[in-house]
């Protein structure tokens, strides 16, 4: 079953003359509960990619379809609702609230989608990034390592249909995100430059200037 659908899509930036084609014609599927590695070098369309899947970002042609939304058509307001319920975001630029506890900051999300979670969930959540040790603690005193985790916790929180990961991310963590979004039928969509990273995703797909340079499973 198809999870997300990207069809014939081109998106610039920039007016004119000046305008810069970012994604040039760019069809992409993907299954529900499929990892994937978008991997490309700086500019290639990485971040650009994971925006419109997000519904951040308007087309200029093409079709882009995520669960039931059809992006293409929805309103700016029908793509809020679907980023709230819908995406698990894990970047550093969502930034940790440094005076709220772990246990704050990992249910912060669910409570803003109005998903009443009790404390043995947010346990289990944390307990399987492990920072269940720490939920006392203001994420002002965590580590960088800890930081990533109370993050990833903090998206899993809300339960997403998608994982966007688009951010450096210490190997063990992204195992465990695999294997809690893999009992789940959760899909991952993870952005980075480097090949080496881009292995750990069963499947990989290349993007070269903005096209899809070359798409296949994991060669490990």
């Amino acid at each position: 079953m198809k999870h997300i659908e990207l069809e014939k899509v081109k998106v610039g930036f920039g007016r004119g003359n000046r305008r810069r084609q970012v994604l040039k014609n760019l069809s992409l599927r993907v299954g529900r509960g499929e990892c994937l590695a978008i991997y490309g070098g700086q500019g290639a369309g990485k971040s650009t990619l994971l925006a419109i899947i997000a519904g951040l970002l308007e087309l200029d042609e093409g079709e882009a379809v995520v669960g039931t939304y059809n992006l293409t058509n929805c309103s700016k307001e029908e793509k809020a609702l679907m980023r709230r319920e819908e995406m698990g975001v894990y970047s550093e630029e969502a930034p940790l609230f440094a005076e709220l506890t772990v246990q704050e900051n990992i249910a912060f999300l669910a409570a803003l989608q109005q998903k009443k979670r009790n404390k043995v969930w947010l346990k289990e959540v944390a307990g399987h990034f492990g920072v269940e040790p720490l939920l006392a603690f203001p994420t002002k005193e965590l580590g960088h390592y800890d930081c990533q985790a109370v993050r990833l916790a903090r998206a899993a929180a809300g339960e997403p249909a998608v994982f966007l990961v688009d951010a450096p991310i210490d190997l063990e963590l992204f195992q465990k995100l695999q294997q809690w979004a893999r009992k789940r039928q959760q899909t991952i969509l993870f952005a980075t430059s480097s090949y080496e990273e881009a292995l750990w995703a069963p499947h990989i797909v290349e993007l070269d200037n903005g096209a899809i340079r070359e798409w296949g499973g994991n060669k490990c």
